[in-house]
């Protein structure tokens, strides 16, 4: 044991006596005697559970999914996201359930690492409300809202909702340069992507399905790839059937002053422009896109 020590978490928020049993060798010791400890730990052991069986998933779809095609590696990574979707699910449903307070308040944590924000607000807010300061549990819950509070603050003002769209000026694979305001008069999608993005491919299709359906209508896209090999960049745009006019790229990859113009630290990353040139949506998915457009431009 001394070279492989085990930790587990012990809670007794009632001073009730707490009595563990169990080997060396027992990965999971027999707690008895605090009810919040229990409740807790079975809690933790199911959030590790379904959280290797998402690592695991993701890494079996990275590792084959050259095998996969492009197809089915979009299936799997569904499934992979209705798995996160029940995981954040399980957590919520736990912080919902639990008697214990300093349960819930772990139970939100975890939520708070994954910047599910709106979600602890909304279940934070009555324990914040209490203003129990003698409760270093409730201290810390309220120090980490106010602090990604500050942080959502911060990014919502360097949002782009509401401002004429900085102009781009980049070239095509041909080296002829495109301009963004160019396409003033249109509903543009602004589109940050790369070939060797799994999730921007994973979209294409739909946004695809979306310029068919609206392209005579008045919409189009203007895809800024952050690539830095031409044969790649090429190579997507066929096999995913890019239709529209608009690829541009400086096939520098991060370097792109196109990215930092746009503060744009991850992609996808997108901002729909309206016939003016004015950010109305940003870092919107096909669902959220296919809702817009049908009301601006009708189904």
């Amino acid at each position: 044991m001394e070279n492989n020590p085990r930790y587990y978490l012990l809670l007794n928020i009632y001073d009730e006596k707490l009595h563990i049993s169990g080997s060396t060798n027992d990965p999971k010791p027999l707690f008895e005697g605090s009810t919040a400890t229990l409740v807790l730990n079975g809690f933790i052991d199911e959030l590790r559970n379904k959280n290797m069986e998402i690592i695991d998933f993701s890494n079996n779809v990275l590792s084959q999914s050259a095998v996969l095609g492009d197809s089915l590696t979009a299936v799997m990574n569904d499934r992979k996201d209705a798995m996160i979707d029940s995981f954040y699910a399980y957590v919520a449903n736990f912080a919902d359930t639990t008697k214990e307070l300093t349960n819930k308040i772990v139970a939100l944590e975890n939520l708070l690492y994954d910047r599910q924000f709106e979600i602890i607000k909304e279940k934070a807010a009555p324990i914040i409300a209490t203003g129990d300061t003698s409760n270093v549990y409730v201290r810390e819950l309220t120090s980490k809202v106010n602090r990604y509070q500050q942080i959502m603050d911060e990014e919502a003002a360097n949002s782009f909702l509401g401002k004429t769209a900085t102009d781009l000026n980049l070239p095509d694979p041909d080296g002829k340069p495109i301009q963004l305001s160019s396409l003033r008069g249109k509903y543009v999608l602004l589109d940050f992507w790369a070939s060797w993005c799994a999730p921007c491919r994973k979209e294409n299709p739909n946004l695809v399905a979306l310029y068919e359906q609206y392209k005579d209508k008045g919409f189009t896209v203007y895809s800024v790839s952050l690539d830095d090999n031409r044969d790649a960049w090429m190579q997507a745009i066929r096999s995913d059937k890019l239709n529209w006019p608009s690829h541009v790229s400086q096939l520098q990859k991060w370097n792109s002053s196109a990215a930092a113009a746009y503060n744009v630290t991850g992609i996808p990353a997108s901002f729909l422009l309206d016939t003016n040139g004015v950010v109305i949506a940003e870092n919107i998915r096909s669902e959220q896109l296919s809702q817009i457009l049908a009301g601006l431009l009708g189904e």
